[in-house]
């Protein structure tokens, strides 16, 4: 499933992926207020996550990762695809 990177949703990709949306935008509200990313979820494993590292002048800085045990299965490009159409 694809789904819109919420408050809950961006502590776990920290916590659990290794990412750092938190240190990006300062805290998670600032990420929700200026920011935007998507997550392929298996089941309720993360999978894969492409979000706005930041956000200025129309244009935003992506930063994808996907979970090893996911990898070379198209996750990445379904959540950039998301990403680049909410753009």
């Amino acid at each position: 499933t694809i789904r819109a990177i919420d408050r809950g949703l961006a502590e776990r990709i920290d916590r659990e992926m290794g990412q750092t949306i938190a240190a990006f935008w300062g805290d998670y509200e600032r990420f929700l207020a200026g920011g935007f990313g998507f997550c392929a979820l298996h089941g309720d494993a993360l999978a894969s996550v492409a979000y706005a590292a930041a956000v200025g002048g129309g244009e935003a800085n992506i930063d994808v990762f996907t979970a090893e045990a996911y990898r070379r299965r198209g996750l990445a490009a379904l959540v950039c695809a998301a990403f680049v159409d909410h753009c």
